[in-house]
């Protein structure tokens, strides 16, 4: 009676090694998180990832790899790229409007100021 009855989640660690593993490599990307070299860490869980055979990981640490500039650039300045895919929406919206329009000379003249005024308002603060 010395030794406690195993719990359900031991059971199934037991049973699926694959999803001991999977749960110790999710774990490790979440104590990325709370670690002050977020950079190295996150590349160690991308070494660490490169080893196992869940796909699932590896595609996860595909896109890791692939975007960690960025996630780099959030850790460090607290910056996303919210401002331009705000102005690249902008000028989606703006190429969809001249479509159809005839004489497009006055139509650049109309609409210079309406998007120096979305550029000021984005990037100039």
């Amino acid at each position: 009676m010395d030794r406690y009855p195993e719990t359900n989640i031991e059971i199934l660690f037991k049973e699926y090694p694959e999803l001991l593993e999977s749960y110790n490599l999710s774990m490790y990307f979440r104590n990325c998180y709370e670690n002050k070299n977020k950079t190295n860490s996150f590349e160690q869980w991308i070494k660490k990832v490169e080893t196992t055979s869940l796909r699932e990981m590896k595609i996860a640490a595909e896109t890791i790899k692939r975007n960690l500039g960025g996630i780099k650039n959030y850790f460090h300045n607290r910056a996303t790229n919210a401002a331009i895919e705000s102005f690249h929406s902008k000028l989606k919206l703006f190429r969809q409007r001249i479509r159809g329009v005839v004489d497009k000379d006055y139509f650049f003249s109309e609409s210079s100021n309406t998007l120096l005024d979305i550029f000021c308002h984005l990037f100039i603060r």
